[in-house]
């Protein structure tokens, strides 16, 4: 039983614990795609997750860029 929005909450959840230990340990956490990972439009439950993530350290393609810009 999965889904797209379920995929992406998973997703979402895993990217903010690891950016989380990473930055409470001293490190500068950098995180590039060269595919979009995440869909054009963001389930209601994953929009808070992204504001979590600091949208100056993700690299990729244009619209995963938007997609988290856009929350942030």
């Amino acid at each position: 039983m999965s889904s797209e929005r379920g995929g992406t909450i998973n997703l979402l959840t895993d990217w903010v614990l690891l950016d989380s230990c990473l930055r409470l340990r001293g490190a500068v956490p950098r995180y590039t795609f060269s595919w979009d990972v995440l869909p054009s439009r963001m389930p209601g439950e994953a929009v808070e997750l992204c504001r979590q993530l600091d949208p100056t350290s993700v690299f990729g393609t244009r619209s995963r860029a938007r997609a988290i810009r856009s929350t942030a």
